[in-house]
């Protein structure tokens, strides 16, 4: 199965040339990667090791992403390594 498409791209708006390259780069980046996961996550009815495997990467890499953009997959709260539940991200 091909992994779910990517969000759109969307054209950089006037505050974005207020940084530097690397800066911007680095805002997209991240705004990818956390648009990536939670969209693999609800695709994949929150299971991280299907989720992981569909974007064919390693599932440890995947729960990093995951604590690092503060994304909790529902239903694993409180049961450990559990990796059922539904995608949630929280508010920022």
């Amino acid at each position: 199965m091909p992994p779910p498409p990517a969000p759109p791209l969307q054209r950089p708006g006037p505050a974005s040339f207020d940084s530097t390259f690397k800066e911007a780069k680095e805002r997209w980046v991240s705004s990818f990667e956390k648009d990536y996961i939670v969209a693999l996550l609800k695709k994949n009815g929150g299971n991280i090791s299907h989720a992981a495997r569909e974007a064919d990467i390693d599932r440890k890499y995947f729960r990093k992403l995951m604590k690092k953009y503060e994304i909790e997959a529902l239903g694993a709260a409180g049961a450990g390594d559990d990796d059922e539940g539904e995608a949630e991200a929280e508010a920022e």
